[in-house]
Order: C-alpha cells, then sequence, then structure tokens
C-alpha cells in the first residue's frame, strides 16, 4: 500500500507545481518570444535601472534559454490568459519563477516573482512598486547575426578577493560553488601572485584583470599555497544571470 501512496503524493507534488495545461505548452512557445533578447532595463520596488551593454543575450529556442552559450532555463507558456503566463526553470536547480510576459514591437517584459519557495504569488501585471518580491526585465530584440554577446561580456571565474594588510599581498577570500574557480582547483586563502601577467597589489587590480578575460579563454593564476607556487589555469565565463537570485 505504501508504493501507491507514495506515488500518489508525487503525483499530487506535480500538479502543484506545474499545472498540466502549462506542461503540455512548454513545446509550443510562440514564435514571438524566439530569437536573441537583451536586458536593457531592470525593474524593482518602483524604480528602473540602465543594464549594461555588455551582457550578453537570452536566446530563446523552442523552450530553452541559453545565457552567455550555456544553458540558462526552460520556458513553460500559458499564451491563452492576459497577460500571458510565463514559467522560468531554471537547469541547474529546482527553482521555478512565475511571470507573466508581453511583446510589444521589438520589446518583451517580463514580470518575474524573485520567490521560488514558501508563499508566492504570480504578477498579474508589470506593476513592482508595493511588490518588493517582483523583478521587472525588459528585453530587447538584436539581430542573430550580431551574435549573442558573449565575446564582449567581462569575464567571470567565481572568486572573490582580499588583502593582508601586513603582507600587502591579495588573497582568496572565498570560491564560489561550482565556478570555473573551483573547478580548476583554486582554494580560499590562496595568495595571488599573478594574475596572466600582472602581479595585483589590491582588489580592484585582481578584479580588473579577471573583467578583462574573455569569456571562453583560459586565465592562468598563479598562487602561492604553503611555501609552493603553482600555475591553475581557469576556464573564464560570462557572469552568471543572478538578477532573479534572492
Amino acid at each position: 500500500m505504501r508504493a501507491p501512496f507514495a506515488r500518489l503524493i508525487g503525483m499530487l507534488v506535480l500538479v502543484a507545481t506545474a499545472s498540466p495545461s502549462l506542461a503540455q505548452e512548454a513545446r509550443k512557445i510562440p514564435a514571438e518570444l524566439q530569437g536573441h533578447w537583451k536586458l536593457a532595463i531592470l525593474g524593482f520596488e518602483g524604480r528602473e535601472i540602465k543594464m549594461r551593454d555588455n551582457m550578453p543575450c537570452w536566446v530563446i529556442k523552442a523552450d530553452q534559454v541559453a545565457f552567455g552559450g550555456e544553458p540558462l532555463a526552460r520556458l513553460i507558456v500559458d499564451p491563452a490568459t492576459t497577460p500571458p503566463i510565463l514559467d522560468v526553470c531554471y537547469v541547474d536547480s529546482a527553482r521555478v519563477f512565475e511571470a507573466v510576459y508581453a511583446v510589444e514591437g521589438d520589446r518583451l517584459k517580463i514580470c518575474v516573482n524573485q520567490r521560488t519557495q514558501g508563499v508566492k504569488e504570480r504578477p498579474l501585471d508589470f506593476v513592482t512598486e508595493g511588490h518588493p518580491e517582483r523583478r521587472l526585465l525588459i528585453f530587447q530584440r538584436q539581430e542573430e547575426a550580431a551574435g549573442d554577446g558573449s565575446a564582449n561580456s567581462p569575464g567571470y571565474v567565481g572568486i572573490e578577493f582580499g588583502v593582508k594588510a601586513k603582507e600587502k599581498t591579495v588573497f582568496i577570500a572565498e570560491v564560489l560553488p561550482k565556478s570555473p574557480a573551483q573547478k580548476a582547483g583554486l582554494k580560499k586563502d590562496d595568495i595571488v601572485a599573478k594574475i596572466g601577467a600582472t602581479a595585483p597589489s589590491t582588489v580592484r587590480e585582481a578584479f580588473d584583470q579577471v573583467r578583462q578575460a574573455r569569456p571562453g579563454t583560459d586565465l592562468t593564476v598563479r598562487v602561492r599555497r604553503g611555501d609552493k607556487e603553482q600555475d591553475i589555469s581557469v576556464r573564464v565565463r560570462v557572469v552568471p544571470f543572478i538578477l532573479l537570485d534572492d
């Protein structure tokens, strides 16, 4: 009796997280959503800020979203509602962001509930004032021939730097989980002797050397660990899309 009961509970959980109508629409993403979209404006709490021009695009093909050449999310759409319903399902976790969207010419607006756990409520409009949990993403359509923007994006390896004032040395204060730096073998408290050809003396210098590296290239970081120095090659990526994260 326990096995059928467990299966029933599992089915109820699935129904609670994604309605059958939305699941059926997963592969029926409207043509107007397809293509390259660059985030132009981020709205929150009634304010809007203009984003950097060097961010990669969201590339939407079928129900998949790529960012910086890597899978970001799967889309589930119900275009029959007003405004149309959109779920953004991150591929690297169980997070599902509930949203509504509108395409207005070459602009795509997505109003997202930033919360993915606990009590949450799907937006029914594009207003963020008075709704601290909402984020408004306003994208501008881009020509596909121009690429996805990754080539001009700042480099990212997933390191936080610090400075030891007494020794006047830069060190790794934190290595972010699942980051290129962690995968390459860099560790917290490593002393940074060089990044590329530069020996940084401040956090800003170290940070700038990483940002100037091009995504898709390898960056050599020379570190001192204990009484030994070694060169570690790190594959540079684009800065992750974290604007929806808590």
